[in-house]
């Protein structure tokens, strides 16, 4: 392919933060045209100030280097305040990862114990057709604790969902208190750069005038 290492693994990134993430920001109509490398700029930024930058910004407007320019400016002013939300990203993803494979042995665990039973009701079925009650008994006592433990599994799962609800919850709320920091940051820097551009436009136009009269 006609591009470098470095510019693939950015397009491989963006596919997976879009896999795993969902890129809002990319979702909404000022960002539908925007471009790879305007992307990376915003992807930079922690996910929770990701879709603010977006609605603060005319981004579909400003080139790849004028969002690089803002977010620098965003990570220069609000420098603990980033590191403080990636910090929490992480560890929420972290915990995301941990509930993944505890889940995952779970299922695994009542998976097995379930076609165990099956096995088990054929062989009670088979016992009680030959009439050997004990076989039998022995084999429903079997089933019964194999669906005993399947309880208790399932138990363990619902602790673990509502132990992760939980977190999320709490991690929505601190990301939540951060954002309206970040949205008042966003909006001062906004109208920074646009008094800027409003100043530089009007040098300008002083600039081309004073040129007319001459």
């Amino acid at each position: 392919v006609q591009f470098s290492p470095r510019t693939a693994q950015n397009y491989m990134r963006i596919h997976k933060e879009y896999e795993e993430n969902g890129l809002n920001f990319l979702k909404t109509q000022a960002s539908a045209d925007l471009g790879y490398s305007q992307v990376v700029e915003i992807l930079s930024l922690p996910k929770a100030m990701q879709e603010e930058f977006v609605q603060q910004n005319n981004v579909a407007e400003m080139s790849a280097r004028d969002i690089k320019k803002a977010v620098k400016d965003i990570k220069a002013e609000n420098q603990e305040l980033i590191t403080k939300m990636q910090t929490m990203e992480k560890t929420m993803e972290k915990e995301k990862s941990r509930f993944d494979v505890e889940s995952g042995k779970k299922d695994k665990e009542i998976e097995t114990l379930r076609e165990k039973t099956k096995q088990l009701e054929k062989a009670k079925a088979d016992a009680e057709k030959n009439r050997d009650k004990v076989t039998a008994k022995a084999v429903e006592d079997a089933i019964k604790d194999n669906k005993e433990k399947m309880e208790t599994l399932e138990m363990e799962k619902k602790s673990l969902f509502e132990r992760l609800d939980f977190i999320e919850k709490k991690h929505e709320e601190e990301i939540e208190t951060l954002k309206k920091q970040a949205i008042a940051d966003s909006k001062a820097l906004a109208e920074k750069i646009d008094k800027e551009k409003t100043a530089e436009l009007m040098k300008n136009k002083e600039v081309f005038d004073n040129r007319l009269k001459q």
